[in-house]
């Protein structure tokens, strides 16, 4: 489960719950306004669309496929993109975000 805190109203708002493409949240970044998020065991990469549903009977968020690893431990930015630290040892670095791919 991912949460959000708002500091300023003292709420709690869940923002990942209980969602089949990542069942597992393992990682997480921040790019540009979205946050990215990827699974423990599975390759695609998500971005959270928008902001939490607050319906309970609902998915928390909207989730959109924004890319595929291998097992991504970890998520990098710098001002060119969003970048994915995976645990296999030929690319360990790939881009998400602009033109996915291996970074040499």
């Amino acid at each position: 489960m991912l949460q959000k805190l708002d500091l300023v109203k003292k709420v709690e708002t869940v923002v990942l719950k209980s969602d089949p493409r990542v069942p597992n949240p393992w990682a997480i970044g921040a790019y540009g306004d979205k946050l990215y998020i990827a699974d423990r065991a599975l390759p695609n990469l998500y971005s959270i669309d928008g902001p939490p549903t607050g319906d309970p009977d609902k998915p928390a968020a909207p989730l959109s496929e924004a890319g595929s690893g291998k097992h991504t431990l970890a998520f990098a930015t710098d001002p060119d993109g969003l970048y994915a630290v995976e645990s296999e040892q030929k690319n360990p670095l790939i881009r998400v975000i602009p033109d996915p791919g291996p970074v040499p």
